[in-house]
């Protein structure tokens, strides 16, 4: 107190923001086949809390999007490539990644039984077919045998 009058001080604090914007760093996404489980995150920096959602388009059908992990999850039940849009936002902003997923049938032999290699005529190579039905390039090869 100065001469019966009282001092006052007033102290103003500045706090910077440190808030960094996301960033989606996931810029493709691996095959998932039919029936088969499939779990994949999706990568991202950013100030935390972040939240991913899927902005436009749609993931496979059986396929879901955790919105705190970035993780999709489940089991496709439909094949085809789904396209989509990943959004992932903080209280900073957002950005968003086009990505896709090839959902594919699994090859399944549909041949059952093969000719028996006596029964062909002397002196020619012995022929069969094997067939097979899914999601192209099909690869035969021979596993045992």
């Amino acid at each position: 107190s100065l001469g019966g009058v009282a001092a006052t001080t007033s102290v103003t604090v500045i706090q910077e923001s440190t808030c960094i914007l996301p960033t989606i760093l996931t810029t493709a996404l691996p095959n998932a086949p039919v029936g088969e489980v499939y779990l994949e995150t999706i990568s991202a920096t950013g100030s935390v809390p972040l939240e991913f959602s899927v902005a436009s388009g749609t993931l496979p059908p059986g396929l879901t999007l955790d919105s705190v992990s970035g993780e999709i999850f489940g089991i496709p039940t439909t094949a085809g490539t789904f396209d989509f849009t990943i959004l992932v936002a903080n209280e900073c902003g957002f950005d968003t990644q086009p990505l896709s997923i090839t959902v594919c049938d699994l090859p399944t032999i549909t041949t059952t039984t093969l000719p028996d290699g006596s029964e062909a005529f002397e002196g020619l190579p012995y022929s069969a077919t094997i067939s097979a039905i899914g999601s192209a390039p099909i690869i035969f090869s021979i596993s045992a045998g």
